[in-house]
Formats: C-alpha cells, sequence, structure tokens
C-alpha cells in the first residue's frame, strides 16, 4: 500500500442506529460554533455534513495542494454524493479546523479515520484552485520562448 491517499476503500456505507434524525445539517447549512452560532468565517453558501460513527468510506477525494481544498472525485452511491457532495466544492472545515491550517497527512488521518466528523463545504464549484506554494519568488515573471515573433 502507498500513502498518497489514493488508497481507497471500496465499501458499502454502513447505517449507523440514530434517533432518526438525517446526519445533514438542517435548518439554513450556516455552520455554528459550540453555542449555536453562525461561524463569522464561512461563507453564506457553507454547509456543513457530519458523516457518524460506522461509516467508514466518505466517498470523496480533495487536492491537498490547492488552496482552497478542492473535491476532485465523488465515488457513485456512497457519503458524499448521498448528501450532494459535488466535484469541484471547496472543503473549507474539518471538525472545527479550516484545512488551510491543516497538514495533508492531518486531513489524511481525520478523512480516514476519525469518526464522527464534521465537514465543511461550500456549494460553489471552483474549477481551478492556486497552489499553496508559489512557484516563483515575487515580481518574476515567467520566460516563454517567442521562436522569432515579436
Amino acid at each position: 500500500d502507498d500513502d498518497d491517499g489514493d488508497d481507497w476503500r471500496q465499501a458499502t456505507p454502513t447505517a449507523t442506529p440514530t434517533s432518526g434524525k438525517a446526519d445533514k445539517v438542517k435548518g439554513d447549512k450556516s455552520p455554528r460554533d459550540s453555542n449555536g452560532d453562525k461561524s463569522p468565517r464561512d461563507p453564506k453558501d457553507a454547509f456543513s455534513l457530519i458523516a457518524d460513527a460506522g461509516q467508514e468510506n466518505l466517498g470523496f477525494k480533495v487536492d491537498y495542494n490547492s488552496d482552497p481544498v478542492i473535491v476532485t472525485k465523488v465515488t457513485r452511491g456512497l457519503w458524499a454524493e448521498q448528501h450532494e457532495v459535488k466535484v469541484g466544492f471547496p472543503l473549507l472545515r474539518i471538525g472545527k479546523k479550516e484545512t488551510s491550517q491543516l497538514s495533508k497527512e492531518k486531513m489524511k488521518k481525520l478523512l480516514d479515520e476519525k469518526r464522527p466528523l464534521e465537514l465543511t463545504f461550500r456549494k460553489k464549484v471552483v474549477k481551478t484552485a492556486k497552489p499553496k506554494q508559489k512557484a516563483s519568488a515575487k515580481g518574476e515573471e515567467s520566460w516563454l520562448p517567442t521562436f522569432g515573433l515579436t
């Protein structure tokens, strides 16, 4: 097994006995803190989902190296698709932490192992994301050959 995050288990979604409540956060779908207040840093189109204990495979992959972290794949029939997570949705927070504050290793561990787990997405498809690390120093211009064109 390699440890680059592409080793996704194929599993059927598991049902967890609950009180009958859906695991999708209802209402205005704005994340709330422990006091029930809306998180001021999340956009209005943000929504939170909770993966219950027993939910092994969340059924989505993300680009850990983009800013924001975005969903790159959703597996048909699994948890993410059942909760209307789409390719291109930014993943804003895992638990109480913003993804920009988490390392790739920590994000992978939380997504693979922690349950219950609250995930906050933005309901806006992002087609291209900026890399977290800058490729060149500020002020440098990229050089492309002109092949005699002026």
